[in-house]
């Protein structure tokens, strides 16, 4: 072997080592930043580099919009940097907004799991030059194969935080309109999610 070919195979060596040494500590950033989300949060850390692997790093411009009402949803976002506003079209066919949310925040969690099935219920718009951190059913499915234990483990993360919410949700209805209508309300809903009860496509 000639002395240039060692020196090249030094050399990619050294930058493959430098990229994984890169690469591992961009993991563990994010590995971090995750574990201080209170829905990861009781994930332990093997689990959160797990999920670290899995989402995706995207900006956005002050104005621009990271997904409009009706589109299929995908998959959720955590904001990192910046700020975006929840909008909902009102009777007058104008978007009105809802709420804002900041970094550590999360949105469209409930489409995680759908696989497109579940529209979106309302259009996400940066405020500020923002950056966000987004996990999608194919990545997640992958992530599952992989590594079947997280997956369960944060499947049954978001189960809890579905279930949480559904209580939330039931308990603003009765304080408003009433236990009864609360019970009917989400009667109705239960119907219509059991005739939606086949699995998305790709699972």
């Amino acid at each position: 072997m000639s002395l240039a070919t060692t020196i090249s195979d030094g050399l990619r060596k050294l930058g493959k080592s430098l990229f994984r040494q890169e690469e591992d500590a961009r993991l563990r950033a994010l590995a971090d930043l995750l574990g201080e989300v209170p829905l990861f949060n009781p994930l332990p850390r093997g689990m959160l580099i797990h999920l670290a692997e899995a989402f995706h790093e995207r900006a956005y411009r002050k104005d621009e919009y990271l997904y409009y009402e009706g589109d299929p949803g995908i998959g959720l976002y955590l904001v990192r940097q910046g700020s975006v506003r929840l909008l909902v079209e009102g009777e007058d066919g104008e978007p009105q907004e809802v709420r804002e949310i900041g970094p550590n925040d999360m949105l469209g969690a409930t489409c995680l799991l759908g696989g497109g099935i579940i529209k979106r219920t309302e259009s996400a718009q940066a405020t500020s030059p923002t950056q966000v951190l987004g996990l999608f059913s194919p990545e997640f499915r992958t992530l599952q194969r992989r590594h079947p234990k997280t997956g369960a483990a944060i499947a049954n993360l978001l189960a809890r935080h579905f279930a949480q919410r559904l209580v939330g949700t039931r308990r603003i209805i009765s304080e408003r309109e009433g236990a009864i209508e609360a019970a009917q309300y989400l009667g109705q809903a239960a119907d219509e999610a059991a005739r939606h009860a086949d699995p998305p496509p790709g699972w």
